[in-house]
């Protein structure tokens, strides 16, 4: 039987000012060995909180016009990235994660509009995924809720909820009365954790992440607990950082060469 080895593109060779070699992982999304690891620990975040719902909210994409002013939250928008021209040949403007006011308003709205539930569901807790749709390139937001009764589009609650969204700055709100309201916990959890590894490759405006949670959101599962023993005593003082380059390999491949 050959011998099997982890595939990991995500390792760093750290020197200190010693002159001591050492190698570590960054712990990358895109990386075939890291990106299952941690989308698995996804899924047991929503496991360990019981979280079998998920509420998908979308942003407005206002009409573009040529000649006419931006709209409030495109302002400092570029149109030639931002404006998108659908099947039905109209003109929209768009979300997108590579844009730092893009990503600003809508952690602006998520963050007026968890105030709103909580305000009403002290106990309510969140986890959030940016989503991106492949046509447009735009993104959703998928909202993992637990700490709320069940609602829906029909209900009273479930309208309020919605204009909670909407007052907040976002768009349409799905409650997930489908077939996505149905899921089971662990269900939920590959949901969210195929995106964030499907997408990892795509660029990300800097300082915003593509998903967070509350700090009651399942606070025993930690994301950091499989990386290597700390070394922070001995590379406290860092003499330069060397990426190491290895061969691209395709995604869902946590071994190589394969067992025989």
């Amino acid at each position: 039987m050959a011998e099997a080895w982890q595939v990991c593109n995500c390792r760093i060779r750290v020197v200190n000012r010693e002159g001591e070699l050492f190698t570590v992982k960054s712990r990358r999304w895109d990386c075939p060995s890291c990106g299952l690891d941690k989308a698995e620990r996804i899924r047991d975040l929503c496991v360990w909180q019981g979280a079998d719902r998920m509420w998908v909210g979308t942003f407005t994409q206002p009409h573009y016009t040529d000649g006419e002013p931006p709209p409030s939250r495109h302002v400092q928008c570029d149109p030639l990235t931002h404006v998108y021209r659908y099947s039905d040949s109209s003109a929209r403007w768009r979300m997108l994660e590579s844009c730092q006011w893009c990503c600003r308003e809508s952690a602006r709205a998520l963050s007026l509009f968890r105030k709103a539930i909580r305000r009403r569901w002290p106990d309510a807790q969140l986890l959030w995924v940016r989503e991106v749709k492949p046509a447009s390139g735009a993104f959703d937001l998928n909202i993992v809720i637990t700490g709320v009764p069940p609602l829906t589009r029909r209900t009273r609650g479930g309208r309020r909820i919605k204009e909670l969204w909407l007052q907040a700055g976002g768009g349409f709100l799905d409650l997930g009365d489908g077939f996505k309201g149905r899921r089971s916990a662990g269900g939920v959890g590959r949901y969210i954790g195929k995106y964030l590894t499907k997408f990892a490759a795509r660029p990300m405006a800097k300082g915003f992440r593509r998903w967070s949670r509350t700090s009651g959101f399942a606070p025993e599962v930690s994301m950091s607990d499989r990386k290597p023993p700390s070394m922070s005593g001995r590379l406290g003082f860092l003499g330069w950082v060397e990426p190491v380059t290895l061969e691209p390999m395709p995604y869902g491949l946590r071994w190589w060469p394969p067992p025989t």
